[in-house]
């Protein structure tokens, strides 16, 4: 299940896919970002400044062992353009770093959910135990969403204006 794609329908009817990340997807990525709206950036980079990656961070980003590392993106059936990407990176042993993004004509359509979902799945798989990420205060849609698994969350205070979230995936209490 983890590396096969899965269609779905937004919640406003949209036909979806969702699929592991490919290296060929390195531009498609860069493009994501181009179209996204300055508070999208600003609730996802901490800066409403577009970031630069150049190829090299690209390629890194698309080019994944589904261990260790973990990427998986929705694009609309029938484009390749990518409208989310959601991954996680072990950052020690059994703790991985957790990021979604998706496109805003895209967000509240059940995208990040199902993002999540395949993550997890694929993380537990793999021995992880917990995702942890720094969020904004303000983003509420990323707290409802970890919320939502069902899964044991914590939180702290990561500096100024950030939220340290650390999600217990080897807790038998998730949805």
């Amino acid at each position: 299940m983890a590396h096969t794609p899965e269609r779905f329908l937004a919640r406003d009817g949209r036909p979806l896919v969702l699929r592991p990340i490919a290296p060929d997807d390195a531009p498609r990525l860069a493009d994501l970002c181009a179209r996204l709206s300055p508070e999208t950036l600003r609730l996802r980079f901490f800066s409403a400044t577009r970031p630069r990656c150049d190829e090299a961070r690209l390629r890194y980003l698309a080019t994944v062992d589904f261990a260790a590392r973990a990427a998986y993106v929705v694009c609309l059936e029938g484009d390749e353009a990518v409208r989310a990407v959601g991954r996680y990176e072990t950052v020690v042993p059994h703790v991985a770093e957790l990021a979604l993004l998706v496109e805003d004509g895209f967000q509240r359509q059940g995208i990040g959910g199902r993002l999540l979902q395949r993550l997890i799945c694929n993380a537990q798989t793999n021995g992880i135990a917990v995702f942890w990420a720094v969020v904004r205060p303000e983003n509420r849609g990323m707290f409802r969403l970890l919320q939502s698994t069902g899964y044991p969350l914590r939180t702290g205070l990561a500096g100024p204006g950030e939220v340290e979230v650390f999600l217990d995936l080897g807790a038998a209490t998730g949805a």
